[in-house]
């Protein structure tokens, strides 16, 4: 049984209870509806109002499911740390604020399917919103402030940088979520994504200028956790959590989106998320 429905149960079960309550009070009971006269008769009202009663109880639960249900189907809103945070579905690329894209540690932009996949958010971010040209100078201006220096051309950051980049159609954030192993796979584990995500945060908070932040689930692309974790819902927890732990605050909302692909609405039900933080109505 699903939390929203266990939770339309219970706050069903309390308004027909409150109700019945408000009817005493005010003098009026079934017996007045249905009086009972001989045993057939008692036996034939209990039945009613038994019925009754569990038509009343089933129709509120299904309002209050109903209600619920529509209510936190695309979005559901945060507290978290004081900061406020938007979790819902639909395309990053067509919110407003700076839009956060995981790419790895070197910044690559060889969007070729074998570098950088063309179909992942770091090979849009090359070939239809950004410039590579420019993605390279952004990066070596980052290299230059750090202090970092190339090695055959490849400037090699730690995980949890944060780059920002004017795009063709908006500012991005590009953040170094991976590693890329000889065959150019993204791997990781889950106590260094947790890791990473918390040197994230400070990166983003060093550079988003109060803006609005706008990112998407992390990690759950083509990015292959060596120990399984590849979970959305899992992955979106994480990242709430360690927003929670690390304790910045942002001046600005930030939302989280969810790619709405057509089937993750099932996969992580937004109401779930509910009773994890304060929720901001």
């Amino acid at each position: 049984m699903s939390k929203m429905l266990k939770d339309s149960l219970i706050q069903a079960l309390a308004i027909v209870t409150g109700a019945a309550t408000v009817f005493t009070i005010l003098g009026f009971s079934m017996k007045d509806a249905f009086p009972l006269e001989g045993v057939k008769q008692y036996a034939l009202t209990v039945i009613i109002r038994l019925f009754i009663l569990i038509i009343a109880f089933a129709l509120m639960t299904a309002i209050v499911f109903f209600v619920k249900r529509n209510k936190y189907k695309d979005s559901i809103g945060l507290r978290i740390s004081k900061n406020d945070v938007t979790v819902e579905y639909g395309n990053i690329f067509t919110k407003d604020g700076w839009r956060v894209i995981v790419v790895d540690t070197t910044f690559s932009t060889e969007a070729d399917d074998i570098v950088i996949s063309k179909s992942s958010l770091h090979g849009q971010l090359v070939l239809k919103h950004g410039d590579a040209d420019r993605i390279k100078e952004a990066v070596k201006g980052e290299a230059a402030r750090r202090g970092i220096k190339a090695k055959n051309g490849v400037y090699s950051f730690p995980l949890g940088t944060a780059i920002p980049y004017e795009g063709n159609d908006g500012h991005y954030v590009m953040v170094a979520l991976t590693e890329l192993n000889k065959d150019y796979e993204s791997h990781t584990k889950l106590s260094q994504y947790e890791s990473t995500l918390m040197d994230m945060w400070k990166d983003l908070n060093r550079v988003y200028a109060g803006n609005k932040l706008v990112l998407p689930v992390l990690g759950s692309g083509i990015t292959r956790f060596d120990d399984g974790q590849d979970d959305s819902a899992g992955l979106l927890r994480c990242m709430l959590c360690t927003l929670n732990t690390s304790r910045i605050h942002f001046s600005s909302r930030i939302y989280i989106v969810i790619y709405d692909g057509g089937d993750k609405k099932d996969k992580i039900p937004l109401y779930e998320y509910r009773d994890l933080f304060k929720i901001a109505e």
